[in-house]
């Protein structure tokens, strides 16, 4: 069994690795069989420009979630210098007698999410293209409460499956790049992209394997491949049904539930108290 995984920082760095690989390996078949075609050259221009195609089936999710999403806001802290004094700190001759304010989450670390993109022939690309806005609804909606990094993954093998192929990139929202994130709608990268580059990890004797990696069924083993914390969302590839096609406003509000439930936005003390 050989095993080959490609990881990279972004698309963009993704796409010079894939377009070496056309050149050293010369045509590779496709998702849909054809060799070379113009579904990879345009998902690899979308992969370096961005696309915002599909933006208003993402705002259209957003506008169905029915929580509040909070903002961030300002905390008061006690300082050596600030806006107010703090009268009793001071009599007691404490140096950190001044009241002084700070954002409430700028140090949240990021939200990761693995999302697996190989899918099933009998997926149509509208289903594609709705679990694509689902995805940019979620960035969208957490980008007021914490970073999102989106790690998005294709997973291949052979028929035997004595070789497996994963590639995978990062999509950072810290700031959020819409038409970026929006990328993840279209069948051009989602679908044709994935499979070729897979596909290149073994040159031309992988060019016609057509099956899912191995271990796609098995979260514990496609996270350990890929390297994710036990914290880290997680979406397998798609064989027949996905949480985010189903029921897409349902998974957004549990998941963004799991980063604002219990999580306080002010300290318990504040000026007006004194």
């Amino acid at each position: 069994m050989v095993d080959k995984y490609n990881h990279f920082n972004g698309a963009t760095s993704y796409m010079m690795w894939l377009q070496e690989q056309r050149t050293i390996n010369g045509p590779m078949t496709s998702f849909d069989g054809s060799i070379n075609g113009q579904e990879v050259a345009d998902g690899m221009n979308i992969m370096l420009n961005g696309d915002e195609t599909y933006v208003d089936k993402a705002q259209a999710i957003v506008d169905k979630l029915a929580i509040e999403i909070e903002t961030p806001r300002r905390e008061w802290y006690r300082e050596v210098y600030g806006y107010y004094p703090d009268i009793p700190s001071y009599i007691q001759g404490q140096p950190q007698n001044m009241w002084m304010q700070r954002r409430t989450n700028d140090e949240r670390s990021p939200v990761r999410l693995f999302v697996g993109l190989t899918s099933s022939a009998i997926i149509p690309n509208s289903k594609l293209i709705e679990r694509g806005a689902a995805l940019a609804a979620f960035c969208m909606a957490m980008a007021n409460i914490r970073p999102v990094i989106v790690t998005p993954f294709v997973c291949l093998s052979s028929t035997s499956r004595n070789r497996n192929m994963l590639i995978s990139w990062n999509i950072s929202t810290q700031p959020l790049v819409l038409s970026e994130i929006m990328s993840l709608t279209r069948p051009e990268v989602t679908r044709y992209i994935g499979i070729e580059a897979c596909r290149h990890q073994f040159g031309q004797e992988a060019r016609r394997d057509p099956g899912f990696h191995r271990d796609s069924w098995d979260e514990e083993k496609m996270r350990a491949h890929l390297g994710a914390a036990p914290d880290d969302l997680y979406l397998p590839p798609i064989y027949a049904d996905d949480p985010l096609i189903d029921d897409p406003v349902k998974w957004i509000q549990d998941n963004i539930a799991k980063f604002t439930a219990g999580e306080a936005t002010d300290l318990a003390t504040t000026p007006t108290d004194y």
